[in-house]
């Protein structure tokens, strides 16, 4: 009935609202917000966490602790995945496949409300991307479509798609590039933070928020 499909999007979006971060059902679209000039909606996962495969969204925080819920007792190392280990040596495929970093803004961005962050910090967010290396991060079309890639160290990680298609890429491998490319070229009286840009017209920017 009608009725009820209402109640069910009404119900979405209030799920939405509290961030709960379960899989979007077939035919429903999830609620994003404007900020600025750009959208903000939810990241997709799609790949293995502790020897599962899941299909879930949200930042890799939130994927991994649903992943959790699902299957209990599942563990997640956060340290580097020993695929990414390899990195050095895939980095020719890796930018073929999914572009490389090219040019950045460093912290603080005109315009922008981003806060910077300290070199360990941005670091160790770099580092935790690693351990999900190999796995797919989905975003959606752009242009100006961003979605929160990761939270942790006190640090935010944001993807943003300039494509108008959408894009998939290794949540572990070109982000984290860029994330530590930003760490290393960008230095503001011990801090640091900026934008990244990529050859495959999306870029990585990032945030301070504390406790996450």
């Amino acid at each position: 009935m009608k009725f009820t499909s209402v109640m069910q999007v009404f119900l979405l979006f209030v799920l939405c609202g509290l961030g709960l971060s379960a899989s979007i059902p077939e035919g429903l679209t999830l609620r994003q917000r404007r900020d600025g000039d750009v959208i903000i909606g939810k990241m997709g996962f799609k790949g293995e966490i502790g020897g599962h495969y899941f299909e879930l969204n949200g930042t890799l925080q939130e994927v991994v602790a649903q992943a959790q819920k699902l299957v209990p007792g599942l563990q997640h190392d956060w340290t580097a995945s020993p695929l990414a280990d390899r990195a050095d040596i895939e980095e020719s495929y890796l930018q073929a496949r999914q572009g490389a970093p090219v040019g950045q803004f460093c912290w603080p961005v005109p315009g922008q409300p981003w806060a910077g962050t300290y070199h360990t910090d941005l670091i160790n967010a770099a580092l935790a991307l690693r351990s999900v290396y190999g796995q797919s991060c989905v975003f959606q079309p752009g242009p100006g479509w961003c979605a929160l890639l990761s939270c942790t160290a006190n640090t935010e990680l944001y993807i943003c798609n300039d494509n108008n298609f959408e894009i998939s890429i290794n949540c572990g491998g070109v982000t984290a590039d860029m994330a530590l490319a930003i760490n290393r070229n960008c230095n503001n009286n011990g801090m640091t933070g900026g934008q990244e840009f990529n050859t495959d017209n999306f870029n990585l920017y990032t945030d301070w928020r504390t406790g996450c």
